[in-house]
């Protein structure tokens, strides 16, 4: 099997054109983080958030964000704390990520 990177997902994701090929590229993205490698954890983030190649899950997005932001991603922090304001505001009215 060939090596795998986060640039293949992404080549993958922009040229995805039907739902195969999504959920092909959020598969790629997956392993790759999977293995380890650091910078597929914004991408992979944005595809949870967007339901793009899998459901929408708020919570995994989240979780995503928060581990490239570690990483040193500030693009992907400011994703992370918005999501997480967005959990609050929706905790309060009884509707939050984890449910």
């Amino acid at each position: 099997m060939p090596m795998i990177s986060c640039s293949m997902g992404r080549k993958l994701f922009r040229e995805a054109r039907d739902a195969q090929g999504r959920e092909q590229a959020f598969s790629l993205v997956l392993q790759v983080v999977n293995r380890g490698a650091p910078d597929g954890h914004a991408l992979l983030g944005y595809l949870y958030q967007s339901g793009f190649g899998t459901r929408r899950h708020m919570a995994n997005a989240a979780r995503h964000y928060a581990m490239a932001a570690i990483y040193g991603d500030a693009n992907a922090e400011r994703r992370w704390r918005w999501l997480m304001a967005l959990e609050g505001f929706l905790w309060h009215r009884g509707d939050a990520f984890s449910r």
